[in-house]
C-alpha cells in the first residue's frame, strides 16, 4: 500500500515500471476523483501496490494539486495498514464523542438551574442569558450572548 500523507491532493495517479519502458496503471486518486472510484476508501489517496517478485521496482508517481503541496509517500504493508487504519478511525471516533461530551455537558445543569429558578415563561432557548440576568450578572449576559452571536456566524 502506497499512502499519500496529503489530503488535499486534487489527482494523484501512480505507475509501475513492469519491464523497461512498459508502465502500468496502479491507482487513480485525489480530490477530482469521486470518492467511490478510489481504489481504497480511506482519508487521503492509497493506492494498493503488491509486487510479484521481491527486489527494487520503478514507480512514477504524478501528483496535481491547487494548493500549496507537501506530501510524504509512504509504504504500508496490507496487514499493517488496515490495522492502523482501524486503529486511527477508533482514535478519531473517541475523541469527537469526547468532544461532544464536554461541549453537551454544561447544558444538563443549565437545564435544571433555569427550570428551578426561571419563571415559566421564560423560553428554554434563553436560559443561557436569562440565569445571568436573573442573578444580577449582567456583564456574564452580555459575554453569553456574544459568544452566542459568534457562535451562530
Amino acid at each position: 500500500m502506497l499512502r499519500l500523507s496529503n489530503a488535499l491532493l486534487d489527482d494523484v495517479e501512480v505507475y509501475a515500471e513492469l519491464t523497461p519502458g512498459d508502465w502500468q496503471l496502479l491507482g487513480h486518486s485525489g480530490e477530482n476523483v469521486s470518492r467511490d472510484q478510489w481504489p481504497v476508501g480511506y482519508r487521503s489517496a492509497v493506492i494498493p501496490f503488491a509486487p510479484e517478485t521481491t527486489g527494487q521496482h520503478v514507480l512514477l508517481v504524478r501528483l496535481q494539486s491547487k494548493n500549496a503541496m507537501v506530501t510524504r509517500l509512504e509504504v504500508w504493508q496490507r496487514l499493517a495498514f488496515d490495522n492502523h487504519s482501524r486503529r486511527e478511525g477508533l482514535f478519531f471516533g473517541l475523541h469527537f464523542g469526547f468532544y461532544l461530551l464536554l461541549i453537551g455537558l454544561p447544558s444538563v445543569p443549565m437545564a435544571l438551574a433555569g427550570a428551578a429558578q426561571l419563571p415559566a415563561s421564560v423560553s428554554p432557548d434563553l436560559y443561557v442569558l436569562a440565569l445571568p440576568q436573573a442573578g444580577g450578572h449582567h456583564l456574564l449576559a452580555l459575554l453569553a450572548y456574544l459568544g452566542s452571536l459568534s457562535a451562530a456566524t
